[in-house]
């Protein structure tokens, strides 16, 4: 039988505390609870994207205003906000610089499925900071990943992936999944039954593990965080990233560092930080500002890849 626990407590009273705080917001968020009944004939669960309920112990405060640190619901609330919007806002709720820069540039024109001179002097900045000389943008750091493992598994003519434990890279079929006994299985409901047939789940931090993968000749690409940061934060084993380099350059497989999140730990991302050799490196989050806005760079190699086969979707094997 387990140990008592030196520090008994009583669960009622905890019960009790609980439906009292969840009881003061409720009532504090009357003008929530209102609109979101009212969202609900137009909105399945009465909000934007389904995850805003899974993600909530409680029905979620609607949102009016944000400056700083600080957002504001309908009913007048303030949050300070420790959770930066997933990372996405980083750099704060309504900074000038950026809301000037922003409306400048919609004045003048959202986007026009045409290049702009900007995009050069991004390209050209990240090139410098992440190490990486060739870039390519996206909307998403979601859609940054599926192009990747696109041109990587042309460039290969392969088709697994390899991921690994505590992962997120994105609402994409072959990423949502996780390790059972019978190999990966899927996250979610209404995912393609074979999406995870090309998936490897390995643990972080093992080489073995990883040597064992890509010796078998069939893996197209290995994606990981250089950090991990959907369970928590574990960082790399002294050596481990650098093995993962060596190990995908021996065995043939293409490596793509996700800093969708770590970019913001470090003046070039950690890629750039730490001096990482890679493939790929995929950016999103707080790069936009709260923009749909995500990039992935490239090696030089890749580019000119991509200089031969325009459109690395239709473009013929090989």
């Amino acid at each position: 039988m387990p140990s008592p626990s030196p520090f008994p407590f009583d669960r009622s009273r905890l019960a009790a505390l609980r439906a009292r705080e969840d009881a003061t917001f409720v009532q504090r968020t009357s003008r929530s609870q209102v609109l979101r009944q009212e969202a609900r004939q137009f909105m399945p669960q009465g909000v934007p994207m389904a995850w805003m309920i899974s993600l909530n112990r409680f029905s979620p405060p609607f949102i009016h205003s944000a400056s700083g640190a600080v957002f504001t619901d309908v009913d007048g609330n303030d949050y300070l906000d420790f959770n930066v919007a997933d990372l996405s806002m980083t750099m704060g709720y309504g900074p000038a610089p950026i809301v000037e820069a922003v409306s400048r540039q919609v004045r003048q024109g959202a986007q026009f499925l045409l290049p702009t001179e900007d995009a050069v002097v991004v390209a050209r900045l990240l090139a410098e900071q992440v190490g990486l000389p060739c870039w390519q943008f996206t909307l998403s750091a979601s859609g940054a990943n599926v192009e990747v493992m696109r041109i990587a598994r042309h460039i290969t003519g392969r088709e697994k992936i390899v991921i690994f434990d505590g992962h997120y890279h994105g609402h994409i079929d072959e990423t949502m999944v996780s390790q059972s006994e019978h190999g990966a299985v899927h996250q979610q409901l209404g995912l393609a039954k074979g999406s995870a047939a090309n998936t490897l789940i390995l643990p972080f931090n093992d080489l073995d593990a990883l040597e064992q993968a890509l010796a078998r000749g069939d893996v197209a690409l290995v994606l990981t965080e250089p950090a991990l940061t959907n369970c928590t934060l574990v960082h790399p084993a002294p050596g481990y990233l650098e093995g993962m380099r060596r190990l995908t350059q021996q065995y043939g497989s293409l490596l793509c560092l996700d800093e969708a999140h770590t970019f913001q730990f470090a003046h070039g991302g950690l890629t750039g930080a730490w001096g990482l050799q890679t493939d790929f490196v995929v950016l999103g989050k707080g790069l936009g500002s709260g923009i749909a806005f995500a990039l992935y760079g490239m090696s030089a190699d890749i580019a000119r890849h991509l200089e031969r086969f325009t459109d690395s979707d239709i473009g013929p094997a090989g």
